[in-house]
């Protein structure tokens, strides 16, 4: 399981338990329009290593809860700060000298967790256990622009590749009929595991 993916509408599912798939990399861009309801999903141990990757959780307007701890994207091990002047060296900007500075001061579990409550709901409660402050929203709001460009910087670049723990590797193939036959082995290996493990609450899908 490689992407959060290929779910039909459920408008009634509310929590998604995904933790310890070291191969999952990627939220797919219609995660909301598919689960509307989604206020819950718990996805530690996994592979995520970019902020992008966490990007289309901006578009869950419910979102209560996220836990990615023991995540790459979300720890300090083996990881160099950010250098946002040098990230976006090459980008056209209008952040001043110091809102760079203020992130770059920043441990990378830190960007991580400013960034994930600047682009989510204003609902969100808890963040990795720990429960969302005032101070961060106003924080992460104030530096939401920085915190976004350094994330679209960093998800592609050589440059993202040599500050993140590892890139995430994208399995091309030349049959489309692969990509399709693995996009839907995967999102039935999430409902076996829903249905294992028994922590989604509602997961019919409405007619």
């Amino acid at each position: 399981l490689a992407t959060v993916d290929s779910f039909p509408t459920m408008r009634r599912l509310h929590t998604l338990i995904l933790h310890r798939n070291l191969p999952l990399l990627r939220i797919s861009p219609n995660l909301a329009t598919r689960l509307p309801s989604l206020h819950t999903v718990v996805a530690s141990g996994c592979g995520f290593t970019a902020l992008a990757s966490l990007a289309p959780l901006a578009s869950c307007r419910n979102l209560e809860r996220l836990n990615f701890s023991q995540c790459p994207v979300s720890t300090d091990a083996n990881r160099t700060p950010y250098n946002c002047k040098e990230i976006l060296s090459t980008t056209p900007h209008s952040f001043t000298d110091a809102l760079l500075a203020e992130v770059s001061a920043m441990e990378p579990s830190v960007v991580y967790r400013l960034y994930l409550i600047a682009i989510c709901s204003p609902h969100l409660k808890l963040v990795d256990f720990t429960r969302v402050k005032d101070a961060e929203r106003e924080k992460a709001k104030r530096l939401k622009d920085v915190l976004v460009a350094v994330a679209a910087a960093t998800s592609g670049s050589a440059l993202g590749a040599s500050m993140l723990l590892a890139t995430p590797a994208v399995a091309v193939t030349a049959d489309g009929k692969k990509i399709r036959k693995r996009s839907v082995l995967a999102s039935g290996t999430v409902s076996r595991a829903e249905s294992s493990v028994g922590q989604v609450a509602e997961d019919e899908t409405d007619q």
